[in-house]
């Protein structure tokens, strides 16, 4: 008689398959199917993926003080000082008072006077002129 057609029910699942392909698992301590070996695999991959994540977020709370919340978090990020944005003026002749200008918000070029401070929105966006460093 050929064991490869005859067809058995897993005790651990109750799956059926092919008698020949049970296998004896040290950790079941019992016959089981494919199935079961693929499951046990995936389910102790994903129980190292999930230490692994737990690990990391242990150790960035390791830097944070007792407390350390969602919230804090939240405030610290909104708290942090952002960088100013300087923006550079490009002179075409040193004498005028005027200066080559790009919009930071749509890349729009336009000569901006430093005298009279004209204009004082860009001409496409109506962004306002923002501080800037003056580089010759």
């Amino acid at each position: 008689m050929d064991s490869s057609n005859i067809s058995v029910t897993c005790r651990t699942c109750g799956r059926q398959a092919n008698a020949g392909s049970f296998v004896l698992d040290p950790d079941f301590k019992k016959m089981v199917c494919p199935a079961c070996v693929k499951d046990k695999r995936s389910r102790l991959e994903k129980d190292r993926r999930d230490k692994e994540k737990l690990k990391n977020h242990l150790e960035s709370l390791a830097d944070k003080p007792i407390g350390w919340d969602a919230e804090d978090e939240y405030l610290e990020k909104v708290a942090k000082p952002k960088p100013k944005e300087s923006i550079e003026l490009s002179f075409p002749s040193a004498g005028e008072g005027k200066a080559k200008y790009k919009c930071p918000k749509c890349s729009f070029p336009f000569v901006y006077d430093i005298n009279r401070r004209k204009p004082s929105v860009c001409p496409y966006c109506s962004d306002p002129i923002r501080k800037f460093v003056i580089k010759n």
